[in-house]
């Protein structure tokens, strides 16, 4: 896979590919091959490799001749399409290469080959790119005429999306996993190129006036494939010591080109450390207070802690500096004797500047029992600290310590040391936590440490610059790769951590500390904002650019536009403002649940005090009452929900929670309504259809049929409904099939504090003639699929509709699973619930797998409960 991107720093060789084709490609057509090679050409879509013999019966086919089909057919073959539509001679010779591969098999050596080498991809696809805007120029070429010839690329690399599919779902062991592999990766960075044909040959050829106007392309477009990664990529992340968790976030979020890559990317610390870490959940950085224990050398010395003493501080100075409404920070400075002296003082607000130090308590840089930590370790946050510090003296004003600018001062806080941890103290605590985001905000920086980061390198050169600062001479922009950089941060436990969201999105400046240097994002975040273009043949999925913008967003760096605006600071009532947090809290921990809303208090801008003077338990209701205003896509977020009255459509945590990057996108958007939280429930703009289930209470899986309440269409037009090639013509097929959300049960029934209630659990009589309510600008019959809810006993009250929430569902427009020659026997199709209804009614009863719109009308205003 010579064409993928790689890290700076490598874990491991690149995956390199067997060359086994015994024959070359023929270069004919594409879609019979097979037949050309002796095999069905609808048989090797269904996995089925036997050949009819001359005498017409089956024959069967060796592995080797098997692997020699799928190569040169599924990866020459594609390749060779691809080479047809730039206008450019196919020579299979220029993929492969010259240098031999050691081939095992079956835990023994079976010798040296050659290898498939797929260097010249990048340059090809970069042709076939601009070859194609060239000629849309000169007008060699129509945009119809780009479209056709899409379509036929289109129609190939459907072909072999079906073949892979196959072959990774069914686990074929005759298939070698790195050949499959080849197959999946060539079929992505073509399927990415096409798109990037059709789009530019449409968008870069529009009016100037128009370019920036939400306009689609007339007719066909093509449709982004998810090109699954053998399961072995998997099993090989989980034993380099990767957790489950991001694990499911890689198989959920990214594209196979990132999955590659993370195989690639060094992990910090024992591969046993995750052992107990679910897909659901990562806890191998939670702590237990009562055997929590501070270690030395974590922050990159080599103290082993034999020699190293505690550094106690005046416990009084820190309570009576809370109490007295000022932040204690800790002075560190070098004494005429050269020794590093550490002690308390309190921050004026106009003396000399601090930084805020972000990390992960489980790295060992906390302290359950004492407000102390050893000398290693605060020497080293000194020596972090002082760089940067330093490195901003001479612009800053008002002028700042000279010792400072000599490196022989700093100042920094630390929660280890400036929150007091005595239970006699607890109202302290309390008020210095309440105070955590006046504590970043006017720090003058944050550091994060994380154990993970701080043994990452990111440089391929130039590692003489200790600090990258966006103030001063300006500077070109490190040599970082922006794959490097988001994968290392996203997967990095500081990431993960709930408490390190707000010490990331408060301050101005945010440095992250890796193993060469400590980084400013204003540099390496705009410098590699681009890159997922520069290589044609591994562009980034959506996940990368979105953390991308993760990043931005908590660094403080950029306006909607893009410019780059240091100290952007928004009304925290702000909408925008309040998505992109919500966005960010995805896929976090925390040891305390009650520590979250706490948390998400200070991020809005809310007093944490009255949360902190709330029972645990009762603390989520509260802040959502405290917040009032919320996005509304929080009512379908596939979730566990509160019990409480009037917020039962209130997400029961907002953490931890593996939402993937397609609901957080519909349900966060820009273009949602907001919602209102009242007395009665929370108040939206949405999308509800009435339902009929003619007095049967609907099952877990049910079917919306045209037609008015009780109509079922005759044996005769069964053919009708059920013929996939008029699926999407007229609107007389089935509307949508509509199911219970049961990834939310089987993510989170056994978790604890998560339990979730079956179907099974809601009463029938809530079950009758329910609403299936969407979000605001989604319609069943316009969205393939959406997120959306069933509520039950609806009123109108002044001209709102009043209803009470009963569980999330998917609603699927047309779904495949109501058609298709394979599923004939299936009992969810659509004849075999006709027939089922039919034999229902003729015994008096209804089967709750069928519901009708109980009228034309949408209704538009909800509160729900």
């Amino acid at each position: 896979m010579d064409h993928l991107d790689r890290p700076s720093n490598p874990s491991r060789d690149q995956f390199k590919i067997a060359f086994v084709c015994l024959a070359p490609y023929d270069e004919g057509d594409f879609l019979t091959y097979p037949s050309r090679r002796g095999f069905d050409d609808m048989g090797v879509l269904e996995g089925d490799f036997t050949r009819k013999s001359s005498d017409g019966k089956d024959e069967p086919v060796g592995i080797t001749l098997v692997q020699s089909f799928l190569q040169s057919w599924l990866f020459f073959g594609l390749l060779c399409e691809v080479y047809k539509a730039a206008g450019r001679p196919f020579n299979q010779r220029d993929y492969t290469s010259e240098d031999s591969l050691l081939v095992k098999g079956r835990g023994q050596r079976r010798g040296l080959t050659r290898r498939v080498n797929t260097s010249a991809l990048p340059e090809l696809l970069s042709f076939w790119v601009d070859s194609f805007k060239q000629k849309r120029a000169t007008g060699e070429l129509s945009f119809e005429d780009v479209q056709r010839l899409c379509m036929r690329i289109d129609t190939y690399l459907q072909t072999a999306y079906k073949m892979c599919y196959c072959l990774v779902r069914s686990h074929h062991s005759y298939v070698d996993d790195d050949l499959l592999l080849s197959l999946v990766c060539l079929g992505n960075a073509i399927d990415d190129a096409m798109a990037v044909v059709y789009h530019r040959c449409f968008y870069d050829f529009l009016p100037v006036h128009l370019r920036s106007a939400q306009i689609s392309p007339p007719g066909w477009a093509p449709a982004k494939r998810r090109w699954d990664a053998p399961k072995p990529i998997f099993h090989s992340l989980l034993f380099s010591g990767w957790c489950p968790f991001d694990i499911g976030i890689l198989k959920r979020d990214f594209g196979i080109n990132e999955i590659i890559y993370a195989t690639q990317l060094r992990r910090y610390g024992s591969v046993q450390r995750h052992m107990a870490c679910s897909s659901t959940a990562c806890v191998a950085n939670n702590i237990d207070e009562a055997t929590y224990k501070t270690r030395h050398g974590t922050l990159g010395s080599d103290c082993t802690g034999s020699n190293c003493q505690d550094v106690e501080f005046d416990y009084g100075t820190i309570c009576e500096t809370i109490r007295s409404g000022l932040t204690p920070v800790i002075k560190s400075e070098i004494n005429a004797y050269g020794q590093l002296e550490f002690s308390i003082v309190p921050y004026l607000g106009d003396g000399d500047p601090y930084v805020a130090i972000s990390h992960v308590w489980a790295h060992g840089v906390g302290n359950t029992k004492r407000n102390s930590l050893p000398r290693c370790q605060l020497e080293a946050l000194h020596q972090r600290t002082v760089v940067l510090l330093a490195a901003f003296s001479a612009t800053d004003a008002p002028p700042v310590d000279a010792n400072i600018r000599d490196r022989r001062l700093s100042y920094f806080w630390l929660d280890t040391i400036c929150v007091p941890v005595q239970p006699a103290n607890v109202d302290v605590r309390k008020m210095a936590i309440s105070r955590m985001a006046q504590v970043y905000e006017q720090a003058h920086s944050v550091l994060v440490l994380d154990e993970g980061l701080l043994h990452t390198s990111l440089r391929t050169d130039d590692k003489s610059i200790k600090t990258v600062s966006h103030r001063g001479p300006v500077r070109p922009p490190p040599p970082i790769r922006q794959k490097d950089l988001v994968m290392s941060v996203m997967f990095s436990d500081w990431w993960r951590r709930l408490w390190t969201l707000q010490e990331g999105v408060l301050p101005d400046y945010l440095f992250v500390a890796f193993a060469d240097c400590s980084m400013h994002l204003s540099h390496v975040v705009p410098a590699g904002a681009e890159e997922h273009v520069r290589n044609r043949a591994d562009l980034s999925s959506d996940r990368v650019k979105e953390g991308l913008t993760d990043l931005i967003d908590k660094s403080h760096l950029a306006n909607d536009r893009g410019v780059i605006v240091v100290d952007r600071k928004v009304s925290k009532e702000n909408m925008d403002y309040r998505r992109r947090v919500l966005r960010l809290l995805c896929n976090r921990a925390t040891s305390r649940s009650s520590d979250e809303p706490i948390c998400i208090a200070t991020l809005m801008g809310l007093d944490p005090q009255i949360l902190l003077d709330t029972d645990p338990k009762d603390r989520m209701q509260m802040l959502y009452a405290c917040l009032g205003t919320l996005p509304a896509g929080l009512v379908f977020l596939p979730v566990p929900k509160l019990e409480a009255e009037h917020f039962r459509w209130a997400p029961r945590s907002l953490i931890g929670i593996p939402i993937s990057l397609t609901s957080t996108q519909v349900l966060l958007s820009e273009e949602d309504s907001e919602a209102e939280v009242t007395e009665s429930g929370i108040r939206l703009q949405a999308t509800g259809y009435p339902l009929a289930s003619l007095d049967a209470p609907l099952n877990d899986n049910f079917y919306i049929f045209p037609g008015p309440p009780g109509s079922i269409p005759s044996e005769e037009e069964e053919d009708r409904l059920t013929n996939i090639d008029r699926v999407r013509s007229g609107n007389e097929q089935v509307v949508a099939i509509v199911h219970y959300d049961q990834t939310v049960q089987d993510r989170f029934g056994d978790a604890p504090g998560l339990a979730v209630a079956p179907w099974s659990s809601l009463s029938e009589q809530d079950l009758v003639d329910p609403v299936v309510v969407l979000p605001h600008r989604r319609r069943i019959d316009h969205m393939a699929q959406s997120p959306g809810i069933l509520v039950t006993t609806a009123q109108l009250v002044d001209g709102v509709w009043h209803a009470r929430f009963l569980c999330n569902v998917w609603c699927h427009r047309n779904s495949m699973a109501m058609w298709g020659d394979n599923l004939a026997a299936a009992p969810g199709t659509v004849k075999n619930r006709l027939r089922a209804e039919r034999a229902a009614l003729a015994q008096g009863a209804r089967t709750g797998d069928m519901a009708w719109f109980r009228g034309p009308e949408v209704l538009r205003d909800w509160c729900i409960s």
